[in-house]
């Protein structure tokens, strides 16, 4: 939001007072100081300067907030829906009529995900070929002949269809 004229503060924030600390244009979090000027309590540990947030303590020195379980017995697994793991009902159900396979992606199980043929026609490209570009397929063949014959020399690269006239060679590459 821009801010307005002479006022350091957008529209949103206009009414909003600003930290009693000298020199700061913080928003007031409480007894008219911000949050890094004293606003907001600290944490009761001895010599922890972090806010407190639950029963006067920071997120590390205060309680740990137990992660509910799967129902199931001997089941440790973290519950996701009706206080149930994934693998004992608790996840999303596939949106496919008559399927209660947990889903994945999109609402769907993995053998019910939609498929190419349910995408509309203008994502869908019709050429799906690549197109053969037959500099490249020299390039890769000069690639190819310099290689084996680094690590095989006296192998013959030939283009595919065309006989090797080497006699000596021991093995033939076609392309």
């Amino acid at each position: 939001m821009p801010s307005l004229l002479l006022s350091n503060k957008c529209e949103f924030h206009r009414n909003r007072r600003s930290c009693q600390f000298k020199g700061c244009h913080n928003q007031v979090f409480a007894r008219n100081l911000c949050v890094r000027h004293g606003g907001k309590r600290l944490c009761i540990h001895p010599g922890c300067p972090s806010n407190a947030r639950t029963a006067g303590c920071c997120a590390r020195h205060g309680p740990a907030t137990p992660k509910r379980t799967c129902s199931e017995v001997s089941c440790d697994n973290i519950a996701h829906r009706l206080g149930r793991c994934i693998r004992h009902g608790g996840g999303r159900p596939c949106k496919a009529r008559a399927c209660s396979t947990h889903a994945r992606s999109g609402g769907y199980c993995w053998r019910h995900r939609p498929s190419i043929a349910s995408l509309p026609a203008s994502l869908v490209s019709e050429d799906l070929e690549s197109p053969r570009w037959e500099a490249l397929d020299t390039l890769d063949a000069s690639i190819l002949a310099s290689v084996l014959e680094a690590v095989h020399p006296g192998c013959l690269v030939t283009p595919q269809g065309t006989p090797a006239t080497s006699e000596t060679s021991d093995f033939v590459v076609a392309l």
